[in-house]
């Protein structure tokens, strides 16, 4: 994406939440979450409804019945009016701008936790805790699982990379080695 495009979808959700959402509640962010990701995995359906479906009538009751499972509000009308002009790339970006200034606006980090076997619960809040106090704000986390880190962690955010594991350290000793050759 360009950075005029940025800045656009950038003001679109800037624009969207100073007149509907100040600071939007968490239900209203995972709602938003939800229904991006409804139109992102019926991608197609949603396509060939905007293109193909030419009765402004009958798109309108379809594009409702996407959009009020999600009870977005005002943000029905937004994603409407997207949707029907065949703006689904930019759908995406204004949905994921819109999710990214509200959690700014909620002091809140989204993380995604990554480690090379399950975590307990106990280390999750011990880790949830650390990043908290070091952020200055509320974490939410998701985790998952990837075997190649060989027994360490990875923190990755909007804005930060952290990662303590085995493969980082073998990769800084090969960088090394082939900086010596």
């Amino acid at each position: 994406m360009s950075i005029e495009s940025f800045k656009m979808v950038r003001r679109y959700a800037q624009a969207y939440l100073n007149v509907f959402a100040p600071r939007p509640s968490l239900e209203v962010l995972t709602n938003f979450e939800r229904c991006m990701n409804f139109i992102k995995t019926n991608h197609d359906m949603v396509k060939k409804l905007s293109s193909l479906v030419t009765d402004d009538a009958i798109q309108l009751k379809a594009f409702s019945l996407i959009t009020d499972d999600y009870a977005l509000d005002h943000g029905s009308a937004l994603i409407k009016v997207l949707i029907s002009n065949k703006h689904l790339t930019l759908l995406y970006e204004v949905l994921g701008a819109i999710i990214a200034e509200g959690r700014i606006r909620r002091n809140e980090f989204l993380c995604n936790v990554i480690s090379s076997h399950p975590l307990q619960d106990s280390a999750r809040e011990e880790l949830e805790d650390a990043l908290e106090k070091k952020l200055l704000a509320s974490v939410v986390c998701t985790y998952s699982q990837d075997s190649t880190l060989l027994d360490g962690i990875l923190v990755k955010s909007s804005t930060f990379l952290w990662e303590d594991s085995l493969a980082k350290k073998l990769r800084h000793y090969m960088s090394f080695i082939a900086k010596q050759d």
